[in-house]
Order: structure tokens, then sequence, then C-alpha cells
């Protein structure tokens, strides 16, 4: 099968995880929609996802992030570290809807190559791994697209592997998605 069917009582108000508080938008969207670099586990510890690894500076301030290679966005463009910078800066600007947007203000992200970007944090802080897996800290890249109503394409994210099929006509934020080229999650 390669459609996801999603059923919730909430409907979320869009499909872009970082443009507002809404939980019901992350409850639909992580891990089926977008991917961060970690992944939160059911028993709360954090593993790699869009992150092969990382390592972190004895000061624990800064993340270098290895990331996976072979991964591709919808558009077939690769997943590397300049989306990851870009997300990240995203969720930091002044105008940004971001609930964790003091997070990402606190936080410096630099591309040292093609598959690996460093995280600098202003402070130490023992749950940036688990902050990195949150619906807030999607991995995208700067050209991509959301289902969002019809007529009001705007350029925010869609994450590595997923397509969309496309809107619903009678109910604007429902889509179909299809999974195609997802990297192993082994």
């Amino acid at each position: 099968k390669d459609t996801v069917v999603l059923a919730m009582t909430l409907e979320p108000p869009g499909l872009d995880p970082t443009s507002g508080a809404a939980s019901a938008i992350g409850e639909i969207t992580l891990y089926n929609v977008f991917e961060t670099l970690t992944r939160i586990n059911p028993d709360g510890s954090t593993s790699p996802l869009l992150a092969e690894r990382w390592d972190i500076s004895p000061d624990l301030k800064t993340l270098t992030f290895h990331l996976r290679r072979g991964v591709k966005f919808h558009n077939g463009a690769a997943f590397n570290a300049e989306a990851v910078k870009y997300s990240f800066d995203r969720a930091a600007v002044e105008k940004s809807t971001n609930k964790d947007k003091r997070t990402f203000a606190n936080l410096t992200a630099q591309v040292v190559d093609e598959h690996t970007v460093t995280v600098a944090s202003k402070e130490a802080d023992p749950d940036l791994l688990f902050l990195l897996g949150q619906a807030t800290a999607e991995c995208g890249g700067q050209r991509r697209a959301v289902a969002v109503p019809r007529g009001q394409r705007d350029g925010r994210p869609l994450a590595p592997g997923r397509e969309l099929v496309g809107p619903r006509a009678h109910r604007p934020h429902a889509v179909a998605l299809r999974t195609r080229g997802l990297h192993d999650r082994g």
C-alpha cells in the first residue's frame, strides 16, 4: 500500500508544524509528512532519524549532526545540511510563528559540508536532542511546497520522501500522501 489514511477528532488548522501551537498539526505530520534530525521514542529517549549520528562538544553547547545520505524531498531534491540550516533559521526569525521560536533563537546552525551541520546553543541544554525531535524542528528545504487550500500555495515545507497526491476539495486540509524512495529507517 502506498497511501496513508489518518483520522482525528480535531482537524488541524494547516499542515505546517512550524506555523503555530495547534497540537493536531504535529500529531498528523510528525513522522508521517515531516521528519526531524532525531526521533523521540515511546520511552522518551531519542534516536537518529534524518541524522545518522551526532557528536556533542565537551561543553554540551555544540552538536555536530552527520546526516543520512540518499534522502530526497518529494520533488527529487537532495536533503542536505543547507536544508537543516534553512529550517532552523526559518524557525528563529522575528516573524516566525513557530511555538518553539525561543529555542531556535538560541541556536546557530552552520553548514560544515553537504552532509554535516553544527548546531550551537547559547546555553547547554540537556533536552536539545529531544527538542530537535519535535514537530517544530522539521527539516525541510527552501524550495518546498505543502498542500494548503487551493490557490494558497505559499512555499511552506514538505518533508523528505513524501509526495502530496492532492488536496481534497471538500476538506481543504485533508490530503493524500504517497511515499516513494524513503531512506531505510533500519
